[in-house]
């Protein structure tokens, strides 16, 4: 890996396998990854295709679960699976990605800072290969981790971040420069990721999850994107 320190990823992927026209955001998130990372955490929950064949071409063993809750909550359940030895990077999905040179200058970042347990990493937002990140302003995340004991608790609903379980000297911000997590989507994703929420947001929620895609759709036409739903 070319690190100091050693470093595991997880995610958590429903149905991301095989798709009609052959492609898998599962295969290209587990090909990014496993030459960077000692240890790759894979949550499937309600699958129903061959994501659990993908992972084992990559010798990831995935932990299956069934929700009857909050997706976010599971989202968050990666750092317990992991090598407590590690610093983990909590991706929220398979579109989440870092180079290696990002690593290699986090890992320098880390050394240098040993009291370190929890970091906010930020994320660089883009769409159809358009940088977005205008439209959702800085996008802080508690992605980045030792794993036990684990230094966060979540207690809360969609959109929302978890309650810091460590010590304010144990928690840092990674500068920009340094690393940060590229999240790669198409819009199409972008549409069907919001609208996923309809069911069980507020009225606040469903008026924010609009206005998004609308933005972002004028974003890509401004850019030569011509995007459909």
């Amino acid at each position: 890996m070319g690190t100091s320190i050693r470093f595991s990823v997880g995610v958590c992927a429903h149905n991301e396998g095989t798709q009609p026209d052959g492609s898998s955001r599962l295969r290209v998130w587990l090909q990014h990854w496993k030459p960077l990372t000692e240890e790759i955490i894979l949550i499937l929950h309600d699958c129903h295709d061959d994501s659990e064949a993908i992972a084992a071409e990559f010798d990831v063993r995935p932990i299956n679960v069934q929700i009857s809750g909050l997706l976010e909550a599971v989202l968050w359940e990666t750092p317990r699976y992991a090598n407590p030895e590690t610093w983990h990077i909590r991706t929220g999905g398979i579109d989440e990605f870092m180079s290696a040179e990002a690593l290699h200058a986090l890992s320098g970042v880390l050394t240098e800072n040993d009291g370190l347990r929890l970091c906010w990493i930020s994320r660089r937002n883009f769409c159809e290969g358009v940088d977005i990140s205008q439209l959702l302003g800085p996008d802080w995340q508690l992605d980045l981790m030792r794993p036990r004991p684990l230094p966060i608790k979540f207690k809360g609903g969609i959109h929302s971040y978890p309650e810091i379980a460590a010590h304010a000297s144990q928690v840092g911000m990674i500068d920009p420069q340094v690393a940060q997590i590229e999240h790669r989507r198409s819009f199409a994703e972008i549409v069907r990721c919001n609208r996923a929420r309809n069911g069980f947001s507020s009225p606040a929620q469903l008026q924010m999850q609009e206005q998004f895609i609308a933005r972002t759709r004028e974003l890509l036409r401004a850019n030569g994107k011509e995007v459909e739903e």
